[in-house]
């Protein structure tokens, strides 16, 4: 279904109309085999109205994802995504968008590496990724684009994320994701035993260095 906006944050009248609307939409689409998805931004209205708002429906779009007009999602609104999605991606649908700067083909490897960790840090059984580029102040959505870094296989997730040393990681049956949603600070983090790839060919062993604004797909080798 098509997108929602909030006029204002602080305008509870629409507010309230809007999470019936939608809830209307859900309780007689569904039965007719029809899901409802919601374009919903994250920092459009308080928390827990706009968490509201993705319960009300079957899938939340995330036009932001965790790179927006070609930039990386850091700091309180790093956290706010990850608050949101982990509660809506264990249950529900959920459609990450990330504009990545440039054409997707010629991205930075390690922004691309980024969107792919935040993904797999995040991502529940019902969850889409997509890549876009964003050039000359545009997100253009019109094209299917591919990197091969998709591809990685690390298996299937062992558990939720978890911190450690302010940097957040989630465990894979062939491998982990680590992601660093500081803006300024790097942060090293202790490996488990053996030796571990990331998705450049980079192999790594006992520690790993974490740059701001960084995420590392890991498989064991």
């Amino acid at each position: 279904m098509g997108a929602v906006i909030y006029r204002q944050k602080n305008d509870t009248t629409f507010q309230e109309n809007m999470i019936g609307w939608m809830r209307y939409l859900t309780e007689n689409l569904n039965p007719l085999g029809v899901q409802v998805a919601a374009n919903i931004k994250a920092n459009s209205a308080p928390n827990d109205v706009v968490l509201r708002m993705m319960h009300s429906v079957n899938i939340w779009l995330d036009e932001n994802g965790f790179t927006h007009t070609g930039k990386n999602i850091t700091g309180s609104n790093w956290q706010r995504q990850f608050d949101y999605l982990k509660e809506i991606a264990p249950i529900k649908g959920y459609i990450s968008i990330n504009q990545v700067e440039g054409a997707v083909e010629k991205a930075d490897p390690a922004q691309i590496e980024w969107v792919i960790a935040n993904f797999l840090l995040t991502r529940g059984p019902q969850s889409l990724l997509a890549i876009t580029p964003f050039i000359d102040k545009k997100a253009i959505y019109q094209e299917f684009h591919y990197r091969p870094e998709m591809n990685v296989n690390i298996g299937s997730p062992v558990d939720n994320a978890v911190q450690q040393q302010k940097a957040w990681i989630r465990k894979f049956t062939k491998g982990m994701v680590v992601v660093n949603p500081s803006a300024a600070e790097t942060i090293t983090i202790t490996l488990p035993r053996g030796k571990w790839k990331t998705i450049s060919g980079q192999i790594q062993q006992s520690a790993l260095q974490v740059p701001p604004a960084c995420g590392f797909v890991l498989t064991r080798l």
